[in-house]
């Protein structure tokens, strides 16, 4: 009865507000189980061109896009700065004039790899503002930059030849390393460029990165979409110090800003210079399509999906706006006219002290996730838009990387089940008959924990004598608390990373000596495995290893898992040539996409 009142109170809340939508392992050897995972692979060295393409074309409607009109997009906060030196900032503001010097492969369909989360494989990846790249050896890559591409035609760079000593320059700026930079930028992920020790421009359109050793992840970091890698106009910091005004955005990219409202909108006029082409749908027809893109700063959910019913809006949930599974209902029972698309979102978890009793006892660890009802929360909390599958490390958008629950032993997946008598009866054979009392520290960002699941969490426990205190704090002291090591008194709620970011990140998190292991989690087996992974110097033989890795943290119960989750992205149906991709490089989705205006005249009035 008294989690029915929860479940009722619950379903209430959800209709009306937001519900949006990583761990520890013990080093005692009598009860930690011994891996299984004997998977081996030979490291060898790679020597492979990356752009190559193996597949059909992306998703297409099959109509002939239209040149001209406005395309409306939506960010839920303003801007913090336009400068991809600072950490933790909207992206917004540069993306749109800048470029990487790669982008996701526009030849490889959908089915192989759907682009709908952060993460993207290196064999996925394109070209950009280079056309090709190689490894020569396991400590050097070397790009071949794109020929006739021009610096938009602007004050200080006035349409000059984009060169290799401009993706050099942006380098030694954001890593430290020359051209008078001597410390590397601040942005939260900057651990994954610490192996670069030089680059270096060997003619104009080549250039040269070299590795302190032998590495994978230097060209994972170079082809991702961090804010590191938008290659920024020297000119603009050598006469302005940073590129932190919008009246001195200048890039290579598809748009041109031009204006500048702080909490209202941004507007970006089309780059009539710009490089691209329609390729391979449209291979004759020059991008962008639209005439102008606009970014509307909405703080407010609910006025944002007005914007939306009234047409003032072209697209809302992708992964810098999510909209949850309520919303996304109640928009099509309003506007049943209006595509939705669901896209893999993230997972809640609790994350235990490994170095604290009791959770250094295997048996404790899962007794509380036997406790959880995963199957329920899907169903109810979630609605069914989800599976009550546990995903422990790794989550179902990542196939390759992670062990796949159908791969699960019998035996296994019966521990992960729901199971009360028997969660009691795991915390009796641990010496705690009448359950612990313990507590979770979670954030009143949504984003970051659930609150609500979380009381659904706190009363599973309770049937099993397990007594959690909540103690919930504002963001800011939240990530203070996080990011220290220790970074809590027993657990914390948390989102994880290794759902629709990077493997490595979740991998790396349960690492003895990490910066990121905040739970003290210290495993020499664990260790030895992630060692393996960081040494591997062959993709197929790392995606191996990192599925060895996820099998021993889901052996072993280093996460209390929650069930993943969908967010939704709500599509007018006059915006063509975008399905809810993930907008890590929104730039070259704006650039494709195209008004079918005749339809929205018909629509909106």
């Amino acid at each position: 009865m008294k989690r029915g009142v929860i479940w009722i109170a619950l379903s209430c809340l959800m209709v009306s507000s937001l519900v949006l939508a990583s761990c520890a392992k013990t080093t005692s050897t009598q009860t930690t189980k011994p891996a299984t995972a004997t998977t081996t692979a030979t490291t060898t060295a790679t020597t492979t061109a990356t752009t190559t393409a193996t597949t059909s074309a992306t998703t297409t409607t099959g109509e002939e896009p239209i040149y001209g009109g406005t395309l409306n997009l939506y960010f839920p906060q303003d801007f913090g700065n336009w400068d991809a030196w600072y950490p933790n900032d909207p992206e917004y503001a540069f993306r749109l004039y800048t470029e990487n010097l790669a982008q996701r492969s526009w030849t490889v369909s959908p089915s192989v790899w759907p682009f709908q989360i952060d993460y993207i494989p290196n064999e996925y990846y394109g070209p950009s503002l280079a056309t090709s790249w190689e490894q020569p050896d396991t400590q050097t890559i070397i790009f071949h930059l794109r020929q006739g591409v021009y610096w938009q035609n602007k004050a200080p760079a006035n349409g000059r030849e984009f060169t290799a000593d401009d993706v050099v320059f942006n380098y030694d700026r954001m890593l430290g390393l020359g051209d008078g930079f001597t410390k590397p930028c601040p942005y939260n992920s900057l651990t994954a460029y610490a192996m670069i020790q030089s680059v270096t421009a060997t003619d104009k359109y080549t250039v040269v990165f070299k590795s302190a050793y032998p590495t994978l992840d230097m060209i994972t970091a170079l082809l991702n979409s961090t804010p590191i890698n938008s290659i920024q106009c020297p000119e603009v910091v050598q006469q302005f110090g940073s590129t932190n005004d919008w009246h001195n955005a200048v890039g290579t990219g598809p748009f041109i800003c031009t204006d500048y409202v702080s909490g209202s909108a941004a507007t970006y006029i089309k780059n009539p210079n710009y490089w691209g082409y329609d390729t391979p749908q449209h291979p004759g027809n020059r991008l962008p399509y639209v005439d102008i893109v606009k970014i509307l700063i909405i703080s407010d959910i609910n006025t944002a999906l007005a914007a939306v019913r009234t047409g003032k809006i072209d697209v809302i949930g992708m992964n810098t706006s999510p909209i949850t599974w309520t919303q996304a209902e109640q928009l099509a029972k309003t506007d049943p006219e209006i595509r939705q698309v669901s896209l893999p979102y993230d997972a809640f978890c609790i994350q235990m002290r490994a170095d604290h009793a009791p959770f250094t006892d295997i048996r404790v660890r899962q007794a509380l996730q036997e406790a959880v009802d995963l199957q329920t929360i899907a169903s109810e909390y979630y609605g069914g838009t989800t599976m009550g599958i546990p995903y422990p490390l790794i989550g179902p958008s990542l196939p390759g990387y992670l062990w796949p629950y159908a791969e699960w032993p019998q035996q296994l997946k019966d521990e992960y089940a729901f199971n009360v008598a028997g969660a009691k009866k795991l915390l009796a054979d641990a010496g705690y008959p009448n359950g612990f009392n313990t507590n979770c520290v979670a954030s009143n960002n949504s984003k970051t924990s659930d609150l609500d699941l979380l009381q659904v969490v706190k009363s599973y426990f309770n049937d099993i004598g397990v007594n959690m205190t909540i103690k919930v704090l504002d963001s800011a002291p939240f990530a203070t608390i996080t990011r220290n090591k220790p970074g809590v008194d027993q657990m914390v709620m948390t989102d994880r990373g290794a759902v629709t970011f990077p493997p490595l990140i979740d991998i790396t998190q349960r690492y003895s000596t990490s910066s990121s292991n905040l739970f003290c989690v210290n495993d020499p087996v664990y260790d030895k495995m992630v060692n393996a992974v960081n040494t591997s110097i062959d993709l197929a033989a790392q995606k191996v290893l990192i599925q060895n890795c996820d099998q021993y943290a889901d052996e072993n119960f280093m996460v209390v898992i929650m069930p993943t989750t969908l967010i939704f992205a709500a599509i007018q149906p006059w915006l063509k040539g975008y399905d809810g991709q993930y907008q890590s490089y929104y730039n070259y989705y704006a650039a494709r996409c195209w008004i079918d205006q005749p339809l929205k005249q018909s629509m909106v009035r």
